[in-house]
């Protein structure tokens, strides 16, 4: 493939591409990553050779600091040689103070009153822009939707006719998310550019899994919330716990349903959606969110719900703001927040095998 500039399409010779992946290692039964380098040469050009026949693994390009979003890659014996261009735009960093949407602003000013610190986060900014359009199946528009450029302050709900809009995007090979209950979330990549706006329509096919009625039995604790390190913080005991059989008993239809008994969170209600707050502050102390071990952002009432399906959930962990292990906490800054830690079991299943 080719590395190039985002916004002038020169090539960018010296920048760095790396494919990873998982393989069975015969000699111990289990799956270990793999990784692949390659250097771009002065036509703009990369090749990693010798690859397995068949291969599913994350691919990235990175150019004095700046990189693109991993992009999933897959190819079989049928398709023997895979050409994935990419590319890399300028961006600015910004430092944001993640709050949640209801009352923000004067759950904010309260905070600050009282010199406390909140959890920081660093995105990045620029100067392209994305609009497009979420349908589903069918070619309907979904409205209220969730529309994420991962790592970036780009975040919007979908308008009634489907239709969103991001501004002060980072040009390059960026991930976009959407995300709505009842269907499961929806990664791809979008290549932006300070010359001209970017138009995409996502889909929304698959339906959000719903179980069966299952009989939990007992049994010891799964392997991938040792990995995770589940297990080892909740017999520190500095938190609330949730594990696969707790998430079980309560049957929650939505995410918000599980947090409804955990006594330091309150479930509010806003319009047709809700948003948790801490209940240990009068104020509405703010909540910051922990998914899969990266930072999630709720900028929308409804949020939390559109974060993946409740019965997806495979763990969770809560934290008053003076607990947060430090594996959560911002480098370098306190956090006034309550922290809740979800882990899916998609990811906890992976970190198994």
């Amino acid at each position: 493939g080719a590395v190039l500039d985002a916004d002038t399409d020169a090539p960018l010779p010296g920048a760095k591409v790396s494919l990873v992946w998982r393989e069975l290692s015969l000699r111990d039964l289990r799956q270990v990553p793999r990784v692949r380098e390659a250097t771009v040469g002065e036509d703009g050009l990369y090749r990693l050779c010798g690859l397995p026949a068949t291969i599913e693994g994350t691919f990235l390009a990175e150019y004095k600091g700046s990189k693109t979003a991993e992009i999933t890659v897959r190819f079989d014996e049928t398709t023997p040689l895979a050409f994935q261009s990419m590319r890399i735009g300028t961006s600015n960093q910004v430092v944001q103070v993640p709050v949640d949407s209801v009352d923000s602003a004067a759950a904010g000013a309260a905070q600050q009153g009282a010199g406390a610190q909140q959890r920081t986060t660093t995105l990045r900014s620029g100067q392209a822009r994305l609009s497009g359009r979420v349908v589903n199946a069918a070619g309907q528009p979904v409205a209220q939707a969730r529309v994420d450029v991962v790592g970036t302050a780009g975040a919007v709900l979908t308008n009634e006719r489907g239709e969103f809009s991001l501004a002060n995007l980072p040009s390059g090979t960026q991930q976009l998310i959407v995300r709505q209950l009842g269907f499961a979330p929806v990664e791809t990549a979008v290549v932006l550019s300070a010359r001209e706006p970017q138009n995409v329509t996502v889909a929304l096919r698959e339906p959000a899994r719903v179980l069966t009625q299952v009989e939990v039995t007992a049994e010891a604790e799964p392997a991938g919330l040792d990995k995770v390190g589940f297990n080892h913080r909740r017999k520190a005991g500095f938190g609330y716990y949730m594990d696969p059989e707790d998430l079980a008993r309560r049957q929650a239809i939505r995410i918000t349903d599980v947090f409804r008994s955990i006594p330091s969170l309150r479930v509010v209600p806003q319009g047709m959606d809700y948003v948790v707050r801490s209940a240990r502050d009068a104020t509405g102390g703010c909540v910051a969110y922990i998914i899969d071990g990266a930072p999630f952002q709720s900028l929308f009432p409804g949020d939390v719900d559109r974060m993946l399906p409740a019965q997806d959930l495979a763990a969770v962990e809560v934290y008053s703001p003076s607990n947060v292990p430090a594996e959560f906490a911002s480098p370098g800054s306190g956090t006034s927040c309550t922290t809740i830690v979800l882990w899916s079991k998609y990811r906890v299943n992976q970190v198994r095998r």
